[in-house]
This record gives structure tokens, sequence and C-alpha cells, in this order.
């Protein structure tokens, strides 16, 4: 999702295809959704980060399809936070997998 805002793949490329933004911007949901669903037990800890990221991604789609001028601030920062929050999250989850690993293999030795 990163990628594709960066390079406007969504408002330039996918539309050229035949793909239209609306599409694009609901299949980056479903994936964060079918996400959250599969790994439920591992992500429930962070509820709250998931949470805030999906909300900060619907205030920038919010934002994007009520254009107002000088919204450009407001729609990318509350994507960009909606990223921050979410690496945090998978950041978070990674460090306590890692951790939970080094602790099984201090006990086997």
């Amino acid at each position: 999702m990163s990628a594709d805002d960066l390079f406007l793949l969504h408002e330039g490329v996918f539309p050229e295809i035949g793909i239209p933004e609306v599409a694009v911007l609901g299949a980056y949901f479903v994936a964060a959704i079918v996400f959250i669903l599969r790994f439920r037990v591992q992500l429930a800890e962070s509820a709250l980060l998931i949470g805030g990221a999906l909300l900060m991604w619907v205030l920038s789609g919010v934002v994007d399809l009520v254009v107002v001028a000088g919204s450009f601030l407001l729609e990318d920062g509350a994507k960009l936070a909606g990223v921050a929050l979410w690496s945090v999250m998978l950041v978070r989850l990674s460090s306590a997998k890692v951790a939970a690993a080094m602790t099984d293999l201090q006990r086997i030795q």
C-alpha cells in the first residue's frame, strides 16, 4: 500500500489497465481484514494498534473522497499514521516471537 501511494499506482497505473481506484483501495482493505482474521489469535494483544491503523486509513480515504482545499496534509498524514501504527504492530509481534524463540532455545540448551 505504501509503494502504491508513493508511485500513485491506484490513481494512474491501475485505472489505465482497467482496474478502478475504488477496487484497488477496496482490495487493500479486504487484504488487511483477511490478514487480521487469519492471525487474530497472534494479533489479539495489538487490537488498539490495528484499530488505530484502520481508523487512520479510513480517515485518509474519507478526506480523499471529500476533496477540500488544503486537505493534502490531513489525507497523507492520516495515511502515514496508519502505516506507522501497522508497522509498530508488526515489529512488536515479530520482536515477541523472536524473544519467545530465544527463550525456548535457552531452555533446550
